[in-house]
């Protein structure tokens, strides 16, 4: 928007809204690569010794399913027979989950011999693509793994976790699934079951996503972007055979690990209750305010930008054209958490912007005391 005008000192409030494509990828900052989005201001003024001003700040952009989506609601289910020893079903209650959110699992095991299972273990796996020179290029980035869950009972002895096989009375209770599951039908149906060799062995519970203080990043597919980033599901159930066809050095049965792998489609934190960013009056972003996954560090991006204030503006080194210079980055830096005054600014500015909108109030602001009516004779 480029506007030329005499201007009398005072302070101007413009409504700017510059609509945003849906097709566009979200903001993402990954360890060699970024989808960034700014917005950037530029006052050119009259004078060929006056220099231009301009001012930037990050605007981020979040991508949330749609109302008609149905990832997550449809459930994934993976049901087969592991050789002739046993038949394993596992079912996921929805497709897609957010950042810091738990996934409903389901674990049900028939065996068909006399197997023993001695490790569950629960990895999501994180791959980061990135592309160059028309995506003919590419560079792939260290799988990333985030342990979900680990069921199995420590020591150098083996010592098996399904089926229950002691006696004692608080055997359940001391049994590492009693941990990390809740059965679904309470403890009382399921401890016969668990601790019956021929099964079936029913598992039910949560598996606690990481945060995004964990470096999670949600998953990211568009022909937009130059890096690509998925995320795959695996669950590995270390079990030993029921019969005696494969044997150690020791005479002992070997164990095996059977590999049960889905995709997942990981969503922004901010899309569990479409919370979106908060842009405070004084240019400042909360960060913290607008993730629900539970991230504790508050994280501040001060950008140097002020809406009402134009001298604090960035001034090029040389006068001339504003949109020829290069503006420098802003840097990051944590600072306190906003108090309830911030908040209070911020919706002033809110509603100040709507009413610029509708036309209530002009552009143009109160013109500010002169110096004579301000500093009197005693002064």
């Amino acid at each position: 928007m480029v506007e030329k005008r005499d201007m009398s000192p005072g302070t101007y409030t413009y409504p700017v809204q510059i609509p945003v494509s849906s097709s566009l990828p979200p903001t993402l900052h990954c360890n060699f690569g970024a989808v960034v989005y700014r917005l950037k201001a530029y006052v050119q003024r009259a004078g060929v010794l006056t220099p231009n001003l301009q001012s930037e700040m990050e605007v981020h952009l979040v991508s949330c399913p749609s109302d008609e989506s149905t990832e997550a609601v449809e459930s994934i289910v993976i049901e087969r027979f592991w050789e002739t020893q046993m038949r394993y079903m596992v079912a996921l209650s929805g497709k897609s989950f957010c950042v810091g959110s738990k996934i409903p699992v389901s674990i049900r095991l028939d065996p068909l011999a006399k197997v023993k299972v001695y490790r569950i273990l629960v990895v999501l796996e994180e791959k980061v693509d990135y592309f160059a020179h028309s995506k003919k290029i590419s560079r792939h980035e260290g799988p990333k793994r985030f342990q979900l869950l680990k069921a199995e009972i420590p020591g150098e002895q083996r010592t098996a976790i399904l089926p229950i096989t002691s006696d004692e009375e608080d055997a359940f209770e001391n049994s590492p699934l009693k941990k990390l599951f809740v059965a679904g039908e309470g403890d009382e149906t399921q401890v016969p079951s668990l601790a019956d060799p021929l099964g079936p062995w029913i598992l039910e519970g949560e598996l606690q996503l990481p945060d995004c203080q964990s470096n999670l990043h949600f998953s990211l597919v568009h022909e937009k972007a130059l890096l690509a980033i998925s995320h795959l599901l695996r669950i590995v159930i270390r079990v030993e055979r029921g019969d005696d066809d494969h044997l150690d050095s020791k005479g002992q049965r070997k164990l095996w690990d059977v590999i049960i792998e889905s995709p997942l489609h990981i969503l922004s934190c901010r899309c569990s209750q479409n919370h979106l960013p908060t842009y405070f009056a004084d240019g400042t972003i909360d960060l913290q305010a607008s993730h629900q996954c539970g991230a504790v560090q508050p994280i501040l991006v001060d950008h140097g930008f002020h809406h009402h204030e134009l001298s604090d503006l960035e001034r090029p080194q040389h006068s001339g054209s504003a949109f020829a210079h290069t503006i420098p980055q802003s840097p990051t830096t944590p600072t306190a958490p906003v108090d309830l005054r911030s908040a209070e600014r911020a919706l002033n500015h809110s509603l100040q912007f709507a009413r610029l909108v509708s036309g209530e109030i002009n552009a143009a602001g109160a013109r500010p005391p002169a110096y004579a009516e301000v500093v009197t004779d005693d002064d």
